[in-house]
């Protein structure tokens, strides 16, 4: 019986936890995608991951003792954004090719990380920050721009840990809106 019990202990805390891509849906309020108006072609020439912490995109907190547990992505974390990215961009109705193209972006994330809140007499939550700049050839001209957001799921009695995809989900949503709706970025892909 002890055994058994120690054994059921042991197996509640995880190694660690992956974006499970099925949950990875905004929040009904981060869900937004504002169609482009734009005749030109896209392609994501790279993205690149300048943070100093590179081995996880966050933390959970799993097991009864609530045990910081690596929360990471199944591939490296530029190729997710690449393409999760290009995805986002058809979406908003933009041709998206990796022939040349008229727009050409590169990304570098700054910052991204997502982890599990406790607070006391709180429902648990989760909270995503990410910054990035986009690089852009555009024809002749070259733009860059800076965006970030932070974004805190919705409390409820629900486990914080399963609240980590949608959060991560809501927050790349978001910072992508903010690049697409940036006026200085729009007029120049008309």
């Amino acid at each position: 019986m002890k055994l058994l019990f120690l054994l059921l202990l042991v197996s509640c805390a995880q190694q660690r936890l992956v974006v499970n891509k099925e949950y990875s849906t905004p929040y009904k309020d981060f869900e937004k995608v504002t169609v482009m108006k734009s005749s030109k072609t896209f392609s994501i020439l790279r993205v690149t991951d300048s943070r100093k912490e590179k081995d996880s995109i966050g933390t959970g907190l799993t097991g009864v003792n609530y045990t910081k547990t690596p929360y990471l992505l199944s591939t490296p974390l530029e190729e997710y954004l690449s393409n999760y990215f290009t995805e986002s961009l058809e979406k908003r109705n933009v041709v998206v090719t990796s022939e040349s193209a008229d727009v050409q972006l590169e990304i570098v994330i700054n910052e991204l990380w997502v982890d599990e809140l406790i607070e006391k007499h709180q429902p648990e939550r989760a909270k995503c920050k990410i910054s990035m700049t986009v690089y852009s050839k555009i024809d002749n001209t070259t733009w860059s721009g800076n965006y970030w957001t932070e974004i805190i799921s919705p409390g409820d009695m629900g486990d914080g840990t399963e609240k980590l995809d949608p959060t991560f989900a809501s927050c790349l949503n978001m910072v992508f809106e903010k690049f697409i709706t940036d006026n200085s970025f729009s007029s120049l892909v008309k």
